[in-house]
């Protein structure tokens, strides 16, 4: 689990870092994925709340790595490990920044 400040440039560096990770994953599920970590029922939703609130957000969120292994499994046919997202994201470079990285979850501390 991770906390992310949630900005358009984050979520495109995860995005970048997820499809790179698991290269049988479709551009559109990892959209839908990602927005199911993050807590939205679909992209579409994550747009919305990313148009609303500008270039540089003060709102931390929680990436839940089970969720969108979750989604990708639905999505995608096939099944993937959530820790298999946990390692892919914390190799994420994300431009805005993390807010916390939770120990013992597979993920450097930033």
């Amino acid at each position: 689990m991770a906390f992310i400040r949630l900005t358009r440039r984050n979520v495109v560096a995860l995005k970048r870092q997820l499809l790179a990770s698991v290269p049988q994953a479709k551009s559109g599920h990892v959209d839908e994925a990602l927005a199911a970590g993050i807590g939205f029922n679909t992209h579409a939703s994550l747009l919305a709340a990313l148009a609303v609130q500008g270039a540089m957000s003060k709102i931390t969120v929680v990436l839940d790595e089970k969720a969108v292994a979750d989604r990708l499994t639905a999505l995608g046919g096939w099944e993937i490990e959530p820790m298999v997202i946990g390692k892919a994201l914390a190799f994420a470079e994300l431009p805005d920044g993390m807010a916390f990285r939770e120990r013992g979850q597979g993920l450097p501390l930033s």
